[in-house]
C-alpha cells in the first residue's frame, strides 16, 4: 500500500477502494443469489432427480420397477373393474404384486413380449390402412 501526502492521492485511492467495494458487493449478490436458486425446493428436487436418473443401471432399474407397478395396476384395474367385491379386490392384488414382480424379475422377457404385441399392432394398423385405401 502506497503512503498518501496530498489530498489528490486521498481522493484516487478512495475511488479505487469505493471501485473495489462496489465490486465485491456485486460479487456477493451474484453468490447469494446461486445459493438461493440451489436451495429452492424445486430446484433441489430436479438436481436430485438429476442426480439418480444420471446413473445409467439405476435408471434402467426404475424404468423396469415403474413398468412392472404400472402393468400391475393396469391388470389389477381389469380384474376388479368398478366391483367393491372383498374377493374380487384381495384377487386383484394379488395380481398387481404378482405382475409386478414378473415383470421386475424379467425385463427381457417383457421387453421382447412388448416388441412382438407392438409389431402386432403395427400390422394390424398397416392392414386396416390397406383396405381403407382400396
Amino acid at each position: 500500500m502506497q503512503n498518501i501526502h496530498s489530498s489528490e492521492d486521498l481522493r484516487k485511492r478512495i475511488e479505487i477502494l469505493e471501485n473495489q467495494q462496489e465490486q465485491k458487493a456485486l460479487s456477493l449478490k451474484d453468490h447469494f443469489n446461486q445459493a438461493y436458486e440451489i436451495i429452492k425446493p424445486g430446484n433441489i428436487l430436479k438436481n436430485v432427480f438429476k442426480l439418480v436418473t444420471s446413473s445409467f443401471s439405476l435408471d434402467k432399474n426404475i424404468l423396469v420397477t415403474l413398468t412392472g407397478i404400472g402393468a400391475g395396476y393396469l391388470s389389477k384395474k381389469i380384474v376388479i373393474g368398478t366391483s367393491h367385491n372383498p374377493i374380487k379386490k384381495i384377487l386383484g392384488n394379488m395380481v398387481l404384486v404378482g405382475i409386478t414382480n414378473t415383470v421386475a424379475e424379467h425385463p427381457e422377457k417383457v421387453k421382447t413380449a412388448g416388441r412382438v404385441v407392438l409389431r402386432l399392432i403395427g400390422k394390424l394398423i398397416g392392414a386396416k390402412r390397406n383396405e381403407n385405401s382400396l
